[in-house]
């Protein structure tokens, strides 16, 4: 497959209910399949111990006591000992769940365990309960607290902003068309994809895209 960007728009952040402190991450990319294990233990380019994904985690600070106690959502996780979240560990780059029993690796997955690490203490980054989220899921498992917030790839829109928070964005990317390899002379930006099907996530902002 290859991606031909064409409208840099998205951008990436943590989503969590309006009336609390944080919110989800937003940055539209598609879910994937199986890929490269970054969850085995050492090696330079691997998710393990002692890789430099680990050494990032393990850099991660804490919170002091207090600054947990002033805010009422972490410290609600603080008291169970376990941040609970919304999102994906199918997602290649972004949070990939490792086939070996590690962690998930990639960069929203980094940015939970570096969160519960904060929020709980060293160690903290093992105390996470990943959720599966969708399009058309996230906001509802946000606001009845199912979740305690959504990483994941999430773009920042007038419409959810009235029912959600984001912190952020922290992360920009550019909206891309996928082809078939064979495809890729014919098809190189949107003028070429007249009378043809696209396919993109039901409710994301790839809609608005097409």
């Amino acid at each position: 497959m290859n991606p031909t960007s064409f409208r840099p728009r998205r951008r990436a952040v943590v989503a969590a209910a309006a009336a609390l402190p944080l919110v989800g991450l937003a940055a539209c990319a598609s879910d994937t399949g199986d890929g490269p294990d970054l969850g085995s233990s050492g090696g330079s380019d691997g998710g393990g111990e002692g890789s430099a994904f680990a050494d990032v985690i393990a850099s991660g600070p804490v919170a002091a006591d207090d600054a947990v106690a002033g805010s009422a959502w972490a410290a609600a996780i603080k008291e169970k000992d376990q941040l609970i979240r919304g999102g994906t560990v199918a997602n290649q780059v972004f949070s990939l769940a490792s086939t070996t029993g590690g962690q998930p690796t990639g960069f929203d997955a980094g940015i939970t365990q570096l969160l519960a690490k904060y929020i709980l203490g060293e160690g903290g980054e093992e105390k996470v309960e990943y959720i599966d989220t969708t399009v058309e899921t996230r906001e509802t498992l946000v606001q009845n607290g199912t979740v305690d917030c959504v990483i994941a790839t999430y773009s920042i829109t007038p419409e959810r902003l009235e029912v959600i928070d984001f912190a952020g964005p922290y992360y920009l990317s550019g909206t891309a068309i996928q082809v078939r390899t064979e495809d890729a002379e014919s098809i190189s930006g949107p003028e070429d994809l007249t009378g043809k099907k696209v396919v993109t996530q039901a409710n994301s902002t790839g809609i608005q895209a097409a």
